[in-house]
C-alpha cells in the first residue's frame, strides 16, 4: 500500500514535504542506499522506497513508531473494553458527561460540580481558575466550525493552559486536534501529566465524548503522554486491579 500520511497520527510527520521530496530524487539516480536520519513515522522512508523499490532505504525508528503500528489491534482492543466499561458504569458514565458539559459551558463554580455529584474538585476551592472551564468553552464554536465546513484542515485545534498564569489545577490536558481524513475524523491530543489510575482513563473517555460531537465516523484517537505515573499510595491497589481485582477504588493525589 502506498502512504500519503503516516498511517497512525504523529507530531511533526513530514507529509507536506511529500511532492518536494519526491522532486528532489530525480537527482539522486545513481545512488542505491538511502539514510532516513529522522525519527517519527517513516514517511519518507515509505516515499524513498516507493519511488526507488531498487534501492536500500535505511528506516531510523527511533521513536519505536515500528511497535505503535504492530500495536494497533491491542490498543483498539484496550480502547473498546476501556469505553465499554464507561458505558456500561451508569454513575461514571454520568458524572464525566456532566463534567464535561460543564467544562464546556465554561462553568467555575466548584459547587455546581458538586451539586452533580462530582467532588474531585473541591480542594480548588470556590472557584477553578485558569482550569479546564477557561479553555473549553471554546470547544462549541470550534466543533461547530469543524461540522460546518468539514474541511481537511490541520487548524481545528484546541489548545489548554496558557503560559506564566495563576492557576488552581492547570490542564493536564494540553492540546486536542481534530483532522479530517478521507471523510472520517482523526483525533489527537496531547497530555502534559497523567495519572494513570484516575486521570487517564477518565480523559480517554472525555476525548472519546468530544469525538462523537463531530458530524463524522470517527476513524482513531490518538493520545500523546509526556509523563505518566501511579502515585505511590495507589501502586497497591493497581497490582490488585491489574490480578483482576474489579472492586478497587484509587485515591485522589492533588
Amino acid at each position: 500500500k502506498i502512504y500519503t500520511q503516516a498511517p497512525l497520527p504523529f507530531q511533526g510527520q513530514k507529509r507536506k514535504w511529500g511532492g518536494d521530496f519526491k522532486q528532489a530524487h530525480r537527482h539522486f539516480d545513481d545512488c542505491n542506499v538511502f539514510v532516513d536520519l529522522f525519527g517519527g513515522s517513516g514517511l519518507l522512508s515509505h516515499f524513498t522506497h516507493t519511488a526507488r523499490p531498487d534501492a536500500v532505504v535505511i528506516y531510523n525508528d527511533f521513536d519505536g513508531y515500528h511497535s505503535r503500528i504492530a500495536n494497533i489491534p491491542r490498543t483498539n482492543a484496550l480502547l473498546a473494553d476501556l469505553l465499554d466499561i464507561f458505558e456500561s458504569h451508569g454513575i461514571a458514565r454520568k458524572k464525566l458527561k456532566n463534567e464535561l458539559q460543564l467544562f464546556m459551558q465554561g462553568e467555575r463554580n466548584v459547587e455546581r460540580y458538586r451539586d452533580a455529584g462530582i467532588n474531585w474538585w473541591d480542594y480548588c476551592g470556590s472557584i477553578l481558575v485558569n482550569s479546564y472551564p477557561t479553555y473549553f468553552e471554546k470547544l462549541p464554536p470550534l466543533i461547530a466550525k469543524i461540522n460546518r465546513e468539514k474541511r481537511n484542515s490541520k487548524n481545528y485545534v484546541l489548545f489548554l493552559g496558557e503560559t506564566g498564569v495563576e492557576s488552581n489545577q492547570a490542564p493536564c490536558l494540553s492540546l486536542v486536534q481534530f483532522q479530517i481524513d478521507d471523510g472520517e475524523l482523526v483525533l489527537s491530543a496531547y497530555q502534559r501529566s497523567s495519572d494513570a489510575s484516575l486521570g487517564l482513563p477518565a480523559d480517554i473517555y472525555h476525548l472519546y465524548l468530544m469525538a462523537r460531537q463531530i458530524e463524522l465516523p470517527l476513524k482513531s484517537i490518538t493520545l500523546n503522554l509526556g509523563n505518566v505515573h501511579i502515585y505511590e499510595n495507589n501502586l497497591e491497589r493497581t497490582e490488585r486491579l491489574l490480578a483482576g481485582d474489579e472492586d478497587v477504588k484509587f485515591e485522589l493525589n492533588v
